[in-house]
């Protein structure tokens, strides 16, 4: 008995029915086999259908009936039909009856299915080397399919006769060969579509497969692929499928489909915004929806990050009309970007469909901030001996200070021994780059230069309470005085942070205490100072941040934050070789009186005023190093001091030359760079070595002189008019008591010589000479 191919849709002049139904039931499917027989009148004849070795008799149709046949020492079963015509007459029809067997591997368990993994496999391959020509490359591989999905697909592989539950890669190939299969039916069907829509909102841009295609048969797959003898397959020719003893009909040499994308606009930042929220740790806490692909190269060229992705993830890319697939996605990285893998522009997920996986990633920017130079403010080429050096090569931390006096006038008070002087001052913090330990776990970090700092500041402005809102990273300043404040990561944040130093600055400063300086940090022998700074008008006016032009990251403009002391005084007075500093909120001080007098030799006349000689008036000035939250700092300063008309600075001298003296207009200005001691890593070490010596003289105007001598000038003289008229009345009304004492010597004498000549007169007759009326005359006019 024969099997027509027909019967099983092969077509005759190409397919090997034989090959094709043991490979259909290789892969578990049933075949229907339509035996017609036929006996003649005057006959009994018994069919027997013995299956072949690879299959089994699952169903026969009546009137045919399954039995048990000793074939060798195995026991196999057998399908047989009776056709009894013995009693039918000569000229009587022949009986026929169809012989209906289905055929099948009965309970074993096909191989293919024992090894079998997830129907498909996809490849996604996102390449955002070119920012623009950015695409995703798709390849699917099919190692075995449903019969359903296969007709959702645009292949209807099952017949009458032939019963399918899948069909693997082998078995696709085997239709497209030996039967009337076009297996090209199948690209068109694809649900592409989907699939674009699910990567698209992975990947936040509208995203379009074009139509897909067989790839390229290679020795891994394809739709050509043939088998190697001995090598893939076990039989002694080559076909396209297997029916070899071991792995016949298997799926592990897939059908591959391939397709991509037309040119899109994809982001870096949306694939790191999905990384995030399936990770652990502070990093899953940032809010990436508002960070773009410019904000993360920025902050990667300081920063590395290593962490672990739940790479289940990938399975939300899967259309839900997918079967069971494993996904990998390959992300060809920026050229900005770098992964520690065995391909370092790359990032490899995979995620397989029975199986979590977690994925450890280890990336850093390609170019990574140098921050091991020089910084100075105009020096070019900048060394490390530059007179005018801000940074050192070896200075994670880089701040500095650009102070600006401006002294309007100095006032002497005789009365309590001081001197005060009124001023306006500015601040300005300047900050190169920043040595930050976070201790973010995952994270490490470069120092971070100022161009960074900008950057990382307007990405702030974009989200609501700034750029760690609702992050468990903390942003906290600790001042030293008080509670440290939370710092919202912003240029709101840093307008608040102004408001609240301006208006937390007395109660801070009172906190704080006096600020006590000995002799060697005040630089005047057998002097120390004691200064409260907590009335001071002090005002934090820190500017908006914005982005520079430059596309490039560096870190020598800096942010600067300004500070500001308007209409300001300081009293200087000396008790027992202590400088008293007081502040008021009208105007700063200068050096009190006492303190010129003590330190200070013998004045000297000169045409312009008193010179006060100052070859001997020597100050220290040592560098500024301070332990703080961001490490040891080790800073720099710039001071500028506007003098007022009626002081100047005669000489000036720095033993490191950082002092200078130049005109503006009537006034002086003095500038001085602070000395640094940035290689050193103790203060005895940095102040032993590091210090300048600065020696000067002033000379005080005559007319700060005249000015401040006036009010006693004009008392003295007011004094010697008094003095002088008092004086000249005193004179006047003594000379006339005496004459009046004179006269009335004279009259006494005359009444006496009266009295003996011609007798007491009466007492109420008075003698009077002459003169008595003269006196009268000279009263009336």
């Amino acid at each position: 008995m024969d099997v027509s191919p027909t019967n099983i849709g092969i077509n005759p002049e190409t397919g090997n029915i034989d090959r094709v139904m043991q490979g259909l039931i290789a892969m578990g499917g049933e075949v229907t086999t339509n035996f017609t027989t036929i006996a003649t009148s005057g006959h009994y004849i018994e069919y027997v259908m013995v299956p072949p070795s690879y299959s089994s008799i699952i169903h026969v149709d009546e009137p045919a009936s399954i039995f048990s046949v000793e074939q060798g020492q195995t026991q196999i079963l057998g399908a047989r039909v009776a056709l009894d015509n013995l009693n039918s007459p000569h000229d009587h029809s022949p009986i026929i009856s169809d012989l209906v067997a289905v055929l099948g591997s009965g309970d074993i368990t096909s191989d293919w299915e024992i090894n079998a993994g997830s129907s498909l496999s996809l490849d996604l391959s996102i390449n955002l080397e070119n920012s623009m020509d950015s695409h995703v490359d798709m390849e699917i591989r099919i190692h075995h399919l449903s019969t359903e999905t296969l007709e959702d697909w645009g292949l209807d592989l099952e017949t009458q006769t032939i019963s399918l539950d899948s069909v693997t890669s082998d078995g696709i190939r085997m239709f497209d060969s030996e039967m009337d299969v076009d297996a090209d039916q199948m690209l068109s069907s694809l649900p592409i579509d989907s699939l674009s829509e699910t990567l698209s909102q992975f990947l936040g841009g509208e995203l379009a497969f074009q139509t897909p295609s067989f790839s390229t048969s290679n020795n891994t797959g394809g739709i050509m692929f043939q088998h190697r003898q001995g090598e893939t397959c076990g039989e002694e020719l080559s076909y396209r499928y297997c029916l070899g003893p071991v792995g016949a009909m298997s799926s592990t040499y897939p059908i591959t489909v391939q397709s991509t994308t037309i040119s899109s606009d994809i982001h870096i930042s949306n694939i790191f915004e999905q990384l995030s929220q399936n990770t652990d740790g502070d990093l899953s806490t940032i809010d990436f929806s508002q960070i773009y692909d410019d904000d993360i190269a920025t902050i990667m060229s300081f920063l590395s990050l290593e962490f672990e992705v739940n790479s289940d993830f990938l399975q939300d890319l899967i259309p839900v009309d997918f079967p069971s697939t494993d996904i990998s996605v390959t992300i060809h990285l920026p050229e900005w970007l770098d992964s520690s893998g065995k391909t370092p522009d790359v990032l490899v997920f995979r995620s397989n469909n029975r199986d979590t996986r977690t994925t450890s990633i280890e990336i850093e920017g390609s170019r990574p901030f140098d921050w091991q130079h020089s910084i100075c403010r105009i020096s070019d080429p900048c060394e490390e001996d530059s007179i005018d050096l801000v940074c050192a090569p070896t200075q994670k931390t880089c701040i500095s200070f650009l102070v600006e006096i401006d002294v309007s006038k100095v006032s002497v008070r005789e009365l309590s021994g001081s001197v005060s002087i009124e001023f306006t001052s500015t601040v300005i913090l300047e900050i190169y780059r920043l040595g930050l330990d976070m201790e973010i776990e995952g994270v490490k970090m470069l120092p971070i230069p100022s161009d960074a700092l900008r950057r990382i500041l307007v990405m702030g402005d974009r989200m609501e309470g700034g750029l760690l809102a609702d992050s468990e990273i903390e942003s906290t300043i600790d001042f030293g005085v008080g509670d440290p404040i939370d710092f919202e990561v912003s240029n709101e944040g840093l307008m608040k942070l102004s408001d609240y130093l301006t208006e937390s600055y007395e109660e801070m400063m009172n906190e704080f205490g006096n600020i006590n300086l000995d002799s060697q940090d005040l630089g005047l022998d057998g002097f120390s100072l004691s200064a409260d700074f907590s009335s001071l008008p002090f005002q934090a006016d820190f500017g908006e941040v914005s982005l520079g032009e430059d596309p490039f990251i560096g870190d020598e403009e800096p942010i600067r934050l300004a500070t500001r002391i308007n209409d300001a005084e300081l009293t200087f007075s000396l008790r027992q070789d202590k400088i008293i500093v007081g502040a008021n909120p009208r105007s700063l001080a200068m050096m009190p009186a006492m303190v010129i007098s003590s330190i200070l030799p013998s004045p000297l006349l000169t045409e312009s005023g008193l010179l006060l000689d100052g070859s001997n008036v020597k100050q220290r000035v040592t560098p500024l190093m301070e332990h703080t939250n961001f490490g040891t700092i080790k800073s720099s300063a710039f001071i500028e001091i506007i003098l007022p008309e009626s002081i100047r600075i005669t000489s000036l001298e720095s033993e490191k030359g950082l002092a200078q003296i130049s005109d503006s207009g009537d006034r002086q200005v003095l500038t001085y760079t602070m000395p640094t001691c940035l290689s050193a890593v103790t203060w005895y070490e940095c102040s032993r070595s590091n210090s300048d010596i600065v020696t000067y003289s002033v000379e005080i105007s005559w007319a700060f002189i005249i000015g401040e001598l006036a009010p006693y000038i004009f008392f003295i003289f007011v004094s010697l008019g008094v003095l002088v008229t008092r004086k000249r009345r005193k004179n006047r009304e003594k000379k006339q008591a005496q004459i009046i004492s004179s006269n009335e010597e004279k009259s006494a004498e005359i009444e006496k010589i009266m009295d003996i000549e011609f007798g007491r007169l009466p007492e109420n007759i008075t003698l009077v000479d002459e003169t008595f009326f003269d006196q009268n005359e000279f009263e009336d006019s």
